[in-house]
């Protein structure tokens, strides 16, 4: 079985983008790139807030981390308490912001989606993608 560590950098952009692309179209849209993004947001908020018991975790990078999270780092229990949907809130909007840094560089003729040839030629040049991509 090969795993996307094993893959070299465009293969594992390729297999990422049939993995996003949901309807199979052979095009990502805001809607599947927000779904991905939100999804990988609330993954890396709860890893995040957990780290202290996975000795495995040593960081989340930076974009996906929940700006609560590391502002509320050394709060009390009390303090870190935060109501579902503002903490929904911030998810949405840093995926927002990252699905359109994402489309801004990658959707070449402004379409408002990224083929599967854009996404290979400018995936490992987005910030928030290339930790994915480039895995050592």
């Amino acid at each position: 079985m090969l795993f996307l560590h094993d893959m070299n950098p465009q293969d594992r952009s390729e297999a990422l983008f049939t993995v996003l692309d949901k309807d199979n179209n052979g095009y990502l849209d805001r809607a599947e790139l927000s779904q991905a993004f939100g999804n990988a947001i609330r993954t890396a908020s709860k890893l995040y807030q957990h780290r202290s018991s996975l000795s495995w975790l040593t960081s989340i990078p930076s974009y996906l981390s929940p700006s609560l999270a590391l502002q509320n780092a050394g709060a009390s229990a009390a303090d870190k308490k935060e109501t579902s949907t503002a903490a929904e809130s911030k998810i949405q909007e840093r995926s927002r912001k990252a699905v359109e840094k994402i489309l801004a560089k990658a959707d070449v003729n402004k379409d408002g989606r990224i083929s599967r040839e854009e996404w290979i030629q400018h995936a490992q040049d987005l910030p928030v993608l290339s930790s994915l991509l480039i895995m050592k």
